[in-house]
């Protein structure tokens, strides 16, 4: 993929496979945040230029075609974006819980995926030749977030050129990479759906719309994992939570510098399935530690993934009792139902 950077060396985008993990235990980041401290962090950034919003509810009853909220944007699709009615304020910050379920079966052993995170946003609406700011006004707040705020170096950093489509909408994104992880997306939405449209976005038409809309995504959880350094995100952003758990059960965290190994085979792909990975993972850490059966890792890899599902799956469901769902077997009480099973088969 075509990216930019200020490091002259660097020859790749930044994205596993092509580079591992670099900030497991050096963590580019000035000191170590919590979850609310991090979200705190990013909405006191953008307070003085852009106006604070509450989350909305996880479950989009605005909306009759999806079930849960994935992005911050789904708040204003297809209404704002459409143009028919105005954002409630322009520009906005925000902090959206988000719920994806297309990652659920990797939850626990790739170290980073997640059901439930927040997407923190800085957005704008830019309406004919109204312009609050466009391409290089959003890569230059996150650019100054991450190296003034968060103490990041500047060439640590890497903006990899990719398309983006969802609900309806499309246009040009940068991914922002740091030492590997993938942090935040910035979306330049001025598409809208459209069967004769001249542009193609991962096989779908679109035709430029009305406005111009800045969409961006920071993970809370990301940021966060990349402040503590931790071999995986559960560790960063569930400590007291893992604790409790492993105290009331017979597992433990296995070895962090065997756990740090797997996660960056995950991300490398070495094998196509968890057991092929499992597999090349034990060969390494029967080196580091020779008195450990290949089935005694593996035992100790199922647990501490139990753990960390446990931890993910009980915050999920958190969010959506909250927001009046209750288990049933159709559309978001399926899902509740789903991850109360999942959760129970883990303990």
């Amino acid at each position: 993929h075509y990216f930019w950077t200020t490091d002259d060396a660097r020859e790749t985008c930044g994205d596993p496979p092509c580079d591992e993990y670099s900030f497991i235990h050096n963590t580019p980041v000035r000191r170590q945040y919590t979850l609310d401290e991090m979200r705190d962090a990013f909405i006191s950034f953008f307070s003085d230029t852009h106006t604070f919003m509450k989350p909305y509810p996880v479950v989009p009853r605005w909306r009759d075609d999806v079930l849960l909220v994935n992005a911050s944007i789904y708040d204003f699709q297809p209404h704002v974006t459409s143009g028919i009615v105005p954002p409630p304020a322009n520009p906005i910050v925000m902090s959206q819980p988000s719920i994806r379920m297309t990652d659920v079966d990797l939850v626990g052993s790739t170290g980073r995926h997640l059901t439930t995170f927040e997407m923190m946003c800085h957005d704008a609406f830019n309406y004919g030749d109204k312009e609050i700011y466009w391409m290089e006004g959003t890569i230059s707040y996150c650019n100054s977030f991450l190296t003034e705020e968060l103490g990041v170096s500047q060439d640590f950093i890497t903006y990899k050129e990719k398309p983006w489509s969802g609900g309806g909408n499309g246009g040009n994104a940068v991914e922002v990479l740091i030492l590997g992880l993938e942090v935040a997306t910035l979306v330049f939405m001025d598409k809208e759906l459209d069967p004769d449209g001249e542009t193609v976005i991962d096989g779908l038409r679109y035709s430029p719309m009305g406005m111009k809309v800045v969409d961006t995504g920071y993970g809370l959880e990301r940021l966060t994992w990349l402040s503590r350094g931790s071999p995986t995100v559960y560790e960063a952003i569930y400590p007291e939570i893992l604790q409790h758990i492993l105290a009331r059960s017979s597992s433990r965290i296995i070895n962090e510098e065997i756990l740090e190994m797997v996660v960056q085979n995950f991300a490398r792909g070495e094998g196509k399935t968890e057991s092929e990975i499992l597999r090349a993972s034990f060969k390494k850490a029967a080196e580091m530690n020779p008195d450990l059966s290949e089935q005694e890792f593996i035992e100790e890899f199922h647990a501490m993934k139990s753990a960390f599902i446990i931890a993910d799956h009980a915050r999920t469901l958190l969010l959506l009792f909250s927001d009046f769902v209750i288990p049933s077997n159709i559309k978001a009480g399926y899902i509740v139902r789903l991850l109360i099973r999942r959760t129970l088969m883990n303990m």
